[in-house]
C-alpha cells in the first residue's frame, strides 16, 4: 500500500488561480467610495486571518489522516494475516508482505499475476470453484487448500474471502485473508496417526477392555473382549455386564460392584465369566473407576486377561501338591491338628512383630495379619487417622472390615491385590494359607500415591458425618505418607513373599529327620534313573551310528552309482551328437557335467561326515588329522593336531564316540567362539587315552551352564552323555575372554 504525501507537499497554486479570476473581470477599487474600500480591506484582512486559522486546521487534518493512513499501511503489510485483493480475472493487484512471505516471492513480482499459480495442481479446480462460489453481499466465505510457494516447501492455508461490488452489482475485487495452517495441519495429521495407532492398538490388543456405567451397563468392548467371549459388538452394547457372569456369579455382581466403585482401583482381581457358548473362563481385572471434577462417578475402565489356562495348571499343580502332601502327612505322621487351631495359636507373634516393625521403618507403611473375621492380630506402624478416628468410630471402623474381608477373600496364594478402602486409602493385602489352608490376610497401606490429588473435601465431609474434631482430623490426614507407584510394585511383591514365609514359619511341625529319609530314598531313585538314562544314551548312539553307516551305504551304492552312471551318459552324448547340434548343446552339457560332479562331490562330503572311513581304516588320530583340515577350510579357523595314535587302537565304538565329541565340540566353536584357532591332543598316560580340544575364543561364564539361557547346555550334555556311553568323562574349563578347553578321559 502507498503513503500519502504531506501538506507540504501539495503546491500552493491558490494566490495564481485568484489573481488569474481577478484579471478575468471582477470588480476593481478605483470604483469604490475610500470608506468602503476601508471597510473591505477590514473585512478582507479578517478573512485573510480566518483563511490562514482554517488553513492551518486542515493541515494538521491532512497531517493526521497521512499518519493514519501510513500506521494503516504499516499494519496491512506487516499483520500476522495475509491480504490479497484480486481483479475479477484472479489477478493480484494488491498484497502485503506476509502474503507475498506465504507465496515465497518479493512483492513487486507477484502484482498483475493470477493467484491460482501458486495453488497447488491439485487444488486449482477447487479454488476456481471458491471464487466462482462467492455471493454478492454473503459474508466471508472459508476455505482450504495447499499452496506451492516459488521459494520454500508447499503449505497449507486457509481463505477468507469476501466479493466486492460496484454500484450495479458487478464483483469488481476478490479480498482474501490468508492463514497459515501447516502447523496445524501437520498437529492434526500427527493427532490422526496417533489415534489410529491407539486404536490399533485397542483394537488389536492381546488384553480385553470394557467400560461399565454406573449401573453396570457396558459402554465399549474392544475386538479382544469379542473374540475372547464369542460375541459380536451388537449383541453385547447395552447390556447388563451381569448377563456375562455365571449363574451363580452375577446375583453376587452387584455386591462387587458397589465394593469396587468405593476401592477406585483394584488390580489382579479374578472373575469367572460365561461365553456364548455356554463355556467358562477365569479372567483377572484391573478395574479403575474415572470420575468427574466433583468426584462423581463417569465410568469404568477394566482390562482383563484371559488366565483359564493358567488357572487350571494351578489348579491341577495345586491337585498334584495335595497328593504329594497327603502322601507326605501319612509318612511324616504331622499334628494335622495344628489346622484346627486358631490363626492367634499358629502365629509366631513375636518373630513376625519384629520383621514388620523393621518393614515399618524402612516404608512408613502400616502393617498387620487380620484373622478371617477381621480381628487384627498382629501389626505396626499404623497410622493416626485409623487408630483415632477410622478405626474407633463403629460405622468407619465397619467400613475397613468389610472392604478388607470382601477383597481378600477373592485372593489364592501368591496373589494381592492394592484397593482403595471405603475411608478412602490406600491398602494392599495378600491372604495367608497355612497348609493348603486360608486362615487369615497380610495387610500394608494407609497410604496415598506422591502423584494423586487428594481430594480434602471429602475428608472433611467424611469427618463431619462421624463427629470428628475436623482441625485434629485434618492433621492426621497430613501426616499420611505418600508413595510413588514404581515404589509400590516391590512392596507388593514383598508382601506376598512375607505371607509365604509366615506361612512357613508357622506350620513348621513336620519332621526333618523322616524327611531326610524321603529325600535320601528319591536320591537313589534320581540315581538308579539316572543309570537308566545313560544306557539309553548308550543305545540311542548305538543306534544313531547304526543308522549313520546304513545311510553311508546306501549313498555310496545307490546316488553315487547313479550318479556316475549319469555322468558317463553325458559324456557319451557330447561324443556321438552332430556337430552342429554339439555345438548348441556343448555349453549346456559342459554345465550339467559340471553340476553331476559337484553333485557327487558333496554326496561323498555327506558319507564323510556320516561314516568317516579314515576313522575306520587309519584310526582316530589320522580322522582328526582329516577333519581338521576339512574344517579349517570351510571356516577358516586354524586346525593344530598333536599327539600320537595310541597302540593298540581302541575299541571301535570308543573311537567313534570320541571322534563325535571332538564333532560336537567343533561346532560348538564355529557357531558360539569366536575362536582364530583349535588345537587337537590325543595322548595316553597310565591306561588312561584323553583327548583335548582347545580353542582361543571367548570362552564363557561356567556358572551359568545351568541357567536356561546357557547356550553352550545342550551340546555340553550331548558330550558328557556320549563319553559316559563308553565309560569316559568330560570336563569342561572355561572362562569368558579366556577360551575353552574339553577334556575327554577314556580308560582302557
Amino acid at each position: 500500500m502507498t503513503k500519502q504525501p504531506s501538506p507540504a507537499d501539495v503546491p500552493g497554486d491558490l494566490r495564481v488561480r485568484a489573481e488569474k479570476f481577478l484579471a478575468a473581470g471582477g470588480p476593481g477599487l478605483k470604483q469604490l467610495p475610500p470608506d468602503e474600500v476601508l471597510q473591505l480591506v477590514h473585512e478582507l484582512q479578517v478573512h485573510q486571518i480566518e483563511l490562514e486559522m482554517q488553513n492551518e486546521e486542515l493541515r494538521r487534518a491532512q497531517e493526521t489522516i497521512i499518519e493514519t493512513g501510513n500506521r494503516y499501511a504499516d499494519l496491512y503489510d506487516f499483520a500476522p494475516v495475509g491480504y490479497v485483493t484480486l481483479d475479477p480475472q484472479g489477478l493480484i493487484v494488491e498484497i502485503n508482505l506476509t502474503a507475498a512471505r506465504l507465496l515465497g516471492a518479493p512483492r513487486d513480482t507477484l502484482l498483475q499475476k493470477p493467484f491460482i499459480l501458486s495453488v497447488a495442481p491439485g487444488d486449482r479446480r477447487a479454488f476456481y470453484a471458491y471464487l466462482q462460489g462467492l455471493q454478492v453481499g454473503a459474508p466471508p466465505q472459508s476455505s482450504e487448500l495447499e499452496i506451492n510457494p516459488r521459494q520454500g516447501p508447499p503449505s497449507a492455508i486457509s481463505l477468507e474471502s469476501l466479493a466486492i461490488v460496484e454500484a450495479g452489482g458487478k464483483i469488481i475485487q476478490y479480498r482474501m485473508a490468508i492463514t497459515d495452517i501447516t502447523r496445524r495441519r501437520q498437529a492434526e495429521d500427527g493427532l490422526r496417526r496417533s489415534e489410529e495407532k491407539f486404536r490399533l492398538l485397542y483394537e488389536k490388543a492381546p488384553l480385553g477392555y470394557q467400560s461399565l456405567d454406573e449401573d453396570g451397563i457396558i459402554r465399549e468392548v474392544n475386538q479382544a473382549w469379542l473374540n475372547l467371549m464369542g460375541y459380536t459388538r451388537q449383541e453385547v452394547i447395552g447390556r447388563w455386564f451381569g448377563d456375562f457372569l455365571p449363574p451363580d456369579s452375577f446375583e453376587l455382581f452387584p455386591e462387587r460392584v458397589a465394593c469396587l466403585k468405593g476401592a477406585g482401583e483394584v488390580c489382579n482381581l479374578d472373575f469367572e465369566m460365561a461365553r456364548k457358548d455356554g463355556s467358562r473362563i477365569t479372567v483377572s481385572f484391573y478395574w479403575r473407576v474415572a470420575v468427574d471434577d466433583t468426584g462423581g462417578f463417569v465410568q469404568t475402565h477394566c482390562m482383563f486377561q484371559d488366565i483359564t489356562a493358567r488357572k487350571q495348571a494351578e489348579e491341577a499343580l495345586r491337585a498334584t501338591e495335595e497328593r504329594l502332601r497327603l502322601k507326605l502327612d501319612s509318612i511324616l505322621s504331622p499334628d494335622t491338628a495344628i489346622l484346627d487351631e486358631d490363626l492367634s495359636n499358629i502365629l509366631d507373634a513375636p518373630a513376625i512383630q519384629s520383621l514388620m516393625e523393621d518393614f515399618t521403618r524402612l516404608t512408613s507403611m502400616a502393617m498387620a495379619i487380620l484373622d478371617l473375621q477381621g480381628k487384627v492380630l498382629v501389626a505396626t506402624g499404623w497410622q493416626d487417622i485409623c487408630t483415632q478416628y477410622h478405626r474407633v468410630h463403629p460405622q468407619a471402623a465397619e467400613n475397613c472390615t468389610a472392604s478388607d474381608l470382601f477383597l481378600a477373600q477373592n485372593l489364592r496364594p501368591g496373589e494381592y491385590v492394592a484397593y482403595k478402602c471405603q475411608n478412602h486409602l490406600w491398602d494392599v493385602a495378600t491372604p495367608l494359607f497355612i497348609g493348603g489352608k486360608h486362615v487369615g490376610n497380610v495387610f500394608c497401606g494407609q497410604f496415598f500415591y506422591d502423584d494423586e490429588v487428594i481430594d480434602e473435601q471429602l475428608f472433611i465431609d467424611q469427618g463431619a458425618k462421624y463427629g470428628f474434631d475436623q482441625d485434629l482430623y485434618l492433621a492426621a490426614l497430613h501426616r499420611v505418607p505418600r508413595i510413588s507407584r514404581a515404589r509400590v510394585k516391590p512392596l507388593m511383591d514383598f508382601l506376598t513373599k512375607f505371607s509365604v514365609l509366615v506361612s512357613k514359619l508357622s506350620y513348621s511341625n513336620l519332621k526333618l529327620a523322616k524327611a531326610i529319609s524321603e529325600q535320601q530314598r528319591n536320591e537313589a531313585e534320581i540315581i538308579r534313573q539316572s543309570g537308566q538314562l545313560r544306557a539309553l544314551a548308550a543305545r540311542l548312539a548305538e543306534a544313531e551310528e547304526k543308522e549313520r553307516q546304513h545311510l553311508a551305504r546306501e549313498l555310496h551304492d545307490q546316488v553315487c552309482q547313479s550318479l556316475t552312471a549319469l555322468s558317463l551318459t553325458l559324456t557319451l552324448l557330447q561324443t556321438q551328437m552332430p556337430r552342429k547340434a554339439a555345438a548348441k548343446l556343448r555349453g549346456r552339457l559342459d554345465g550339467a557335467v559340471a553340476l553331476v560332479e559337484q553333485i557327487a562331490e558333496t554326496i561323498r562330503d555327506v558319507m564323510a561326515e556320516l561314516r568317516p572311513p579314515m576313522l575306520d581304516d587309519y584310526g582316530l588320530l589320522s580322522a582328526l588329522h582329516w577333519y581338521g583340515a576339512e574344517f579349517s577350510d570351510k571356516t577358516g579357523i586354524s586346525v593344530e593336531v598333536t599327539g600320537q595314535e595310541v597302540v593298540p587302537r581302541l575299541a571301535a565304538p570308543v573311537e567313534l564316540a570320541l571322534f563325535r565329541i571332538v564333532q560336537e565340540a567343533m561346532a560348538n566353536i564355529a557357531k558360539h567362539a569366536r575362536a582364530t584357532a583349535v588345537v587337537l591332543t590325543e595322548a595316553e598316560d597310565n591306561g588312561t587315552v584323553r583327548l583335548g580340544i582347545t580353542d582361543n575364543g571367548v570362552g564363557f561364564d561356567q556358572e551359568r551352564l545351568g541357567q536356561p539361557e546357557g547356550r553352550h547346555l545342550y551340546g555340553l550334555m550331548t558330550m558328557s552323555e556320549r563319553a559316559a556311553a563308553v565309560g569316559g568323562r568330560c570336563r569342561i574349563e572355561s572362562q569368558p575372554g579366556q577360551g575353552t578347553r574339553v577334556l575327554v578321559e577314556v580308560s582302557r
